[in-house]
């Protein structure tokens, strides 16, 4: 109570409104005086705060970068479906060439088997017939080129062998010509059907 009395004025040189409520008005002064140092540090604490959190044109423009990201891997991953179509379409397609390139393989070995088993069994002696003169001597590859049936599927390397080849040309030539292997032009030209 020391403390209080030397704090409050000596009541008879108030007025009397004042003499009876001096108590209730130093506890008014301390309430707004503890609101006022509340107030003070909430405002801190929110001006903290907000210094952390960054400012809207910072958020619309992580907003934007993130909408550019999502898009972008969209992007890449409807260009990876279409790259993975289109690598399963070349493989189907190498696929079937080499259904057809077995195909003619098989239907050489059957035919080489049956010269085969031809060649083995005894022949018979015939007279032989008059010598006739062949024919007016035409280019060789033009005779080759009239025995040769075009096989129904074909692709343009090998029509371009095979076109090349029927001009004469080597299989070295042909290969420089069209920047292929010389193994690869030697057997398409092996898989030809004569």
């Amino acid at each position: 109570m020391s403390l209080l009395a030397s704090i409050t004025p000596d009541q008879s040189s108030l007025p009397p409104i004042l003499q009876n409520n001096i108590m209730t008005l130093i506890g008014i002064v301390a309430i707004i005086g503890v609101g006022f140092i509340l107030i003070i540090s909430i405002r801190g604490t929110i001006s903290r705060r907000n210094s952390d959190r960054p400012s809207p044109r910072e958020l619309i423009e992580q907003i934007k970068s993130r909408g550019l990201q999502r898009s972008e891997s969209l992007a890449s991953s409807t260009e990876m479906v279409q790259t993975t179509q289109h690598l399963a379409a070349k493989l189907d397609n190498k696929a079937a060439k080499l259904e057809v390139l077995i195909k003619h393989a098989d239907d050489r070995i059957a035919l080489l088997r049956q010269l085969h088993s031809k060649a083995a069994t005894p022949k018979q002696t015939k007279p032989k017939a008059e010598f006739k003169k062949p024919p007016a001597p035409r280019k060789l590859q033009e005779v080759e080129r009239q025995k040769r049936p075009v096989p129904q599927m074909i692709d343009p390397l090998t029509r371009s062998v095979y076109n090349l080849a029927d001009y004469g040309r080597t299989s070295l030539e042909i290969a420089q010509e069209l920047d292929e292997q010389v193994g690869k032009v030697e057997l398409i030209l092996s898989l030809r059907d004569r």
